[in-house]
């Protein structure tokens, strides 16, 4: 019966550290939406305006710094 009990209190903070990362996971896919689509938006406009794919390719490689935002 003891063992029931000590289940029953480790539930609640195992179920708040799941819940936390599933928060953090939404957030960060939240945040990429919203820039990934910037970026595709801006690389239009700009492609639209004459841009070279040079400029093009260099707007793209900064992007690849958002992956490492964590650390």
């Amino acid at each position: 019966m003891s063992t029931a009990l000590s289940g029953d209190r480790t539930a609640p903070a195992s179920t708040a550290h799941r819940s936390f990362w599933i928060l953090l996971w939404a957030l960060y896919t939240t945040q990429f939406i919203g820039a990934s689509f910037l970026s595709t938006g801006l690389t239009g406009i700009l492609r639209d305006g004459g841009a070279d794919l040079s400029t093009l390719g260099l707007l793209q490689l900064l992007g690849l710094v958002w992956p490492l935002k964590f650390l």
